[in-house]
């Protein structure tokens, strides 16, 4: 699970605890009957009150139902809300804003299952007539898993246009399916069809001509306010799937994809054996950053259902001028899985391996952009006992104690306390006065104020028993 937070660029989570959210997740979990498979899509609600979806969820091959109303949620820290898993397969899912609180991304690490979901902000009230979807090339990742089967895995790359530009435009699709043999083939297809109402929400229908090509059927589909990103699923009985799109940008460089980004992963390994040992799951959550010249550095924990493993590494990335963008380990010169675009700027992919080659690896991943500002210099914070004397080494905060905390410029709005990642309870006003919570340790320990997007940090915050 990607945990890599490059923690000057998150942005405070108050103002998303307040928004309307189109979401897409896919959820897998183990059990004695096999691999469960579930999808789920929607409406996701954040408020101060609680969070609510108006969503379906399809599980393993049945047919899409409508998934429970509300759902659990908590500020866990200034830059991660937890949420309960809106198909109900997974555990709790940790979530992480992109700039501007634009996009929301999150993973879960339940024992034996491995959840992702992405989600765009929308209006409470759509435009009319919504400007979805708009010219251009759009680029999609797709995964779809077999439910309750050791393998059953397809991932698809795809590049296509809502508009065509000539009569005989076709879509492209890379994939590869352990169906088959898991060899990376190029297929083409005719463009799909769309239908789409002013809320920006409708569906797409791929009618392949080819009977080799898995991509086929209609799906439900769902575009941010600016037609610059859709999610895709299937809500028949069936194979369970996901698919995220964005609107390529045809003068995406090296230069504009710089920066910190978040990025949630959900992927699975095929050993290569001549039986059916079942796939190895994994799942991502964290962040990249790109600082330029062809490398993207990871940071990650990797979540094997079972327990984590850190991981810092980087990968290689071509920038193609024909969209043949390319992210992994190694550069592959037949090897097309990386699309950049989007507002704000985001990345995507697929695992699907160089063309005509074995590719044991399957899988998506969804990157979005943190704040690309600096953050302003942290206020200075006086820290001060009920009798007027300084918080410091000399005399130390006590459990349970209350203190006076004086933030400058102080601007109306909710405001979050937090003593070693332990929310604390108070009275908001100039000063803060907060009651130090029971902490796990003592000593200098972090304290967090975030107040109106911004997080201010003191990490030598004296506290003793």
């Amino acid at each position: 699970m990607l945990r890599f937070v490059f923690l000057a660029a998150i942005p405070c989570l108050l103002a998303a605890q307040t928004g309307r959210y189109y979401f897409l997740e896919f959820t897998t979990a183990d059990s004695p009957k096999g691999r469960e498979v579930a999808a789920a899509g929607g409406t996701l609600n954040l408020a101060p009150t609680g969070c609510t979806a108006e969503a379906r969820v399809a599980r393993n091959q049945e047919a899409a139902k409508p998934a429970a109303p509300k759902l659990s949620c908590k500020l866990d820290d200034p830059a991660h809300l937890t949420i309960d898993s809106p198909s109900g397969l997974g555990g709790p899912l940790r979530v992480v804003a992109g700039e501007g609180n634009k996009l929301l991304i999150a993973s879960g690490s339940k024992p034996g299952s491995h959840a992702f979901l992405a989600a765009f902000a929308v209006p409470a009230t759509p435009a009319s007539p919504a400007p979805i979807p708009s010219q251009g090339l759009y680029r999609a990742a797709w995964f779809q898993a077999q439910p309750l089967v050791p393998r059953g895995l397809t991932s698809g790359f795809l590049s296509f246009s809502f508009t065509p530009r000539r009569i005989d435009e076709q879509a492209s699709l890379i994939n590869h399916s352990t169906e088959f043999d898991d060899v990376a083939r190029l297929m083409s297809m005719p463009l799909p069809k769309l239908e789409v109402t002013p809320a920006g929400t409708g569906t797409i229908a791929f009618a392949p001509t080819d009977l080799n090509i898995p991509l086929r059927g209609s799906r439900e589909i769902m575009f941010s306010p600016d037609g610059a990103f859709f999610f895709a699923w299937s809500t028949a009985a069936g194979p369970r799937d996901l698919m995220i799109g964005l609107r390529a940008d045809p003068d995406a460089s090296s230069y504009s994809w710089m920066g910190s980004f978040a990025i949630a992963e959900t992927y699975a390994t095929v050993p290569y054996e001549m039986n059916s040992k079942p796939a190895i799951l994994n799942s991502a959550l964290g962040a990249a950053r790109n600082s330029g010249g062809g490398f993207l550095e990871l940071e990650q924990n990797l979540w094997d259902g079972k327990s984590s493993t850190a991981l810092t590494t980087r990968n290689a990335y071509r920038i193609g001028t024909d969209g043949s963008s390319m992210l992994g380990p190694v550069l592959r010169p037949n090897e097309t899985n990386l699309a950049i675009g989007g507002n704000p700027v985001a990345f995507l992919g697929a695992h699907v391996g160089p063309l005509n080659e074995l590719s044991l690896n399957h899988g998506i991943f969804f990157g979005i952009r943190l704040s690309q500002q600096v953050p302003p210099a942290p206020a200075p914070l006086a820290v001060t006992h009920a009798d007027g004397s300084a918080v410091d080494s000399s005399k130390p905060a006590r459990v349970g104690e209350a203190i006076a905390i004086a933030l400058p410029n102080l601007k109306p709005g909710p405001v979050r306390v937090l003593v070693d990642g332990i929310e604390a309870q108070g009275k908001a006003g100039s000063p803060l006065t907060i009651t130090v919570p029971k902490t796990k340790r003592f000593g200098n320990l972090p304290l967090t104020v975030c107040a109106t997007g911004v997080v201010h940090d003191i990490t030598d915050l004296p506290v003793q028993p």
